[in-house]
């Protein structure tokens, strides 16, 4: 306890979220009478937060890197931010980073699979704010197909006739509409 102005002032340390919290005052005076205030109980709260997550690009080719980044509001430093990674398959990757002093945290990631994939992160909170989830944020993933340089086919005729045709596809456009 402490006295400022004839005014005493205490603290009651922190406790979790919703617990119901029961005090009364005792007084003393110096010729030892002491008086008991009512009891009296208060109802802890934690103050929100919230979290953002967001990707560097949302279409991509299988082997390119993607940069997730995000915050959380009010900022909190070295803290840990939990991002799960949903695999198109619906299996789950589960990274873990640590916020910079502004509260943003950052997260770079190759995926390993082509479809559409999605990416959330979340905060478990501390002494007064409750932890937050972000919405998901999506990503598409193409995969591609490597053609060999060049390949032959044989084509036989009933005739015994075969003709051999070997096709270089590295002189072939990617340009849908040079076909």
């Amino acid at each position: 306890m402490s006295r400022t102005d004839n005014v005493w002032s205490a603290s009651i340390s922190g406790h979790e979220d919703g617990l119901k919290v029961y005090y009364y005052v005792e007084a003393i005076d110096k010729a030892g009478n002491q008086k008991d205030s009512s009891i009296y109980y208060y109802e802890v709260s934690k103050a929100s937060s919230s979290i953002t997550c967001s990707v560097s690009k949302t279409n991509m080719t299988l082997g390119e890197e993607l940069t997730v980044s995000g915050s959380i509001s009010p900022f909190h430093a070295d803290v840990t931010v939990t991002l799960i990674y949903t695999m198109p398959d619906g299996s789950t990757i589960d990274r873990t980073v640590i916020t910079a002093s502004d509260g943003s945290f950052r997260d770079t990631y190759t995926p390993d699979a082509g479809g559409l994939w999605s990416v959330e992160a979340s905060w478990a909170g501390d002494w007064d704010h409750k932890g937050a989830k972000s919405p998901s944020a999506f990503f598409s993933v193409e995969e591609t197909v490597k053609l060999p340089p060049k390949a032959s086919f044989i084509f036989s005729a009933a005739t015994n006739l075969s003709l051999i045709v070997t096709i270089n596809f590295e002189d072939i456009s990617t340009d849908p509409m040079a076909l």
